[in-house]
């Protein structure tokens, strides 16, 4: 009977170590099923940066928000813009966040750098810089 008991507590602790285990693994899976990316298109003397997201995950996420940045230092000054908002992401679907667009008059002058932040309930969870210097 003695035995039977030390069995039984041994079996329990090895299914809390396997429950806890397969719970971290699940947890490590969902946070590499999401990507940000910034893609950049070049027009006449302009150049459009646009901030994008994909959950790749099957199920739909809530409470996510971002913050988009772009810089600008050339011959003509400086600006700087910064947009920002809050967004569901759901399952195999590429969203569009934002844009930002830069004139390009005096491109050998021109640098430009672009950052998109993710956070899910507050939380930053991702990042993306784009440097651009002709």
């Amino acid at each position: 009977m003695k035995q039977l008991k030390q069995i039984l507590k041994l079996l329990s602790i090895v299914f809390i170590f396997l429950f806890t285990y397969s719970d971290n693994s699940m947890a490590q899976e969902e946070k590499t099923k999401i990507l940000s990316w910034i893609e950049q298109e070049t027009h006449t003397k302009n150049l459009i940066f646009s901030a994008y997201f994909m959950n790749e995950s099957f199920e739909k996420i809530n409470n996510f928000s971002y913050e988009f940045y772009g810089w600008k230092n050339g011959k003509s000054g400086r600006s700087k813009v910064k947009q920002s908002g809050k967004f569901e992401a759901p399952p195999e679907e590429k969203i569009f966040l934002s844009k930002i667009e830069f004139n390009l008059d005096n491109t050998l002058n021109d640098s430009i750098e672009l950052q998109l932040k993710i956070f899910h309930e507050n939380i930053l969870i991702a990042t993306d810089t784009i440097k651009y210097k002709p």
